[in-house]
């Protein structure tokens, strides 16, 4: 299965028409929209495991893990070893609430100001199309 979510944002929407016509698809939004032209958007919401359960057909809950119980979980799956990395220092983040800061000191790095990701994320899918 590919879950697309967002999908009724703009670069949802890209994404899931790009991939339309796959048996695996789902695509999911908090406020899904009707797309005429996409895949049917069903709701999936990660504040609510049951609309995640009901996209996957099984339970689906969440639960506190110790770092070291997911790097060896990842690792076990065989994710790459700089993936498991990773995913589990953006979850340390989340988990310190250090990616929910409203400043940055990016402009001062860079020497110019960033660009949005979304911005980012739908040229290069642009650039696929």
């Amino acid at each position: 299965m590919i879950l697309v979510t967002g999908a009724s944002g703009a670069l949802g929407k890209l994404v899931a028409g790009r991939l339309a016509g796959r048996d695996d698809l789902v695509a999911g939004s908090r406020s899904p929209e009707p797309s005429p032209a996409g895949p049917p958007v069903r709701r999936v919401d990660f504040d609510d495991p049951a609309s995640l359960a009901d996209v996957r057909g099984v339970p689906v809950g969440y639960r506190p893990s110790p770092l070291g119980a997911v790097w060896a979980a990842l690792a076990a799956k065989g994710v790459p070893p700089y993936q498991v990395a990773h995913a589990v220092s953006m979850f340390a983040n989340i988990g310190a609430g250090l990616l929910a800061g409203e400043r940055t000191d990016l402009p001062v790095l860079l020497g110019v100001a960033p660009r949005p990701v979304r911005g980012l994320v739908a040229d290069a899918v642009r650039a696929f199309a």
